[in-house]
């Protein structure tokens, strides 16, 4: 079996390709240009041509062996129709996730006393006998 072979076997295994570009930007970004190209029907000769560039550029995209600049995936996007969205950095999602879920939990315990109270118990047990009563501001049934 030649080199080429084998790589074309694997690159459609998609575990295989979980495992090698596992956290790869690169990889990532191409997968979503090829799925994008695929998804509007346009060949890597279409989508060349309406950003002003070249097929083996497009293809040099697609298998990561280059990373777009931004100003390419702009392009990439306007020939998509479409725009782009910023990327995150994945320590500043796990904290927005946790004060979404903080938030949450705060808007509970201005509605519900008796969360807070059990709450304040199960943190706090040594001071487990403090009452908590509602703010008029806070509870909507006074």
């Amino acid at each position: 079996m030649k080199h080429a072979e084998l790589k074309k076997i694997l690159s459609e295994d998609k575990d295989y390709r979980d495992l090698i570009n596992h956290y790869d930007l690169k990889y990532e970004i191409s997968e979503l240009i090829t799925r994008a190209r695929i998804s509007r029907g346009f060949s890597q000769e279409k989508l060349a041509k309406l950003i002003k560039s070249k097929q083996p550029n497009i293809a040099r995209l697609e298998n990561a062996s280059a990373l777009p600049s931004l100003s390419t995936l702009e392009k990439i996007a306007k020939a998509f129709d479409s725009y782009l969205i910023a990327p995150k950095f994945a320590f500043l999602e796990e904290e927005d996730n946790h004060a979404k879920e903080t938030l949450k939990t705060v808007r509970a315990w201005a509605i519900e006393p008796d969360v807070l109270a059990h709450t304040h118990r199960r943190l706090f047990p040594i001071n487990a006998n403090i009452s908590f009563t509602p703010s008029p501001i806070n509870n909507p049934a006074s």
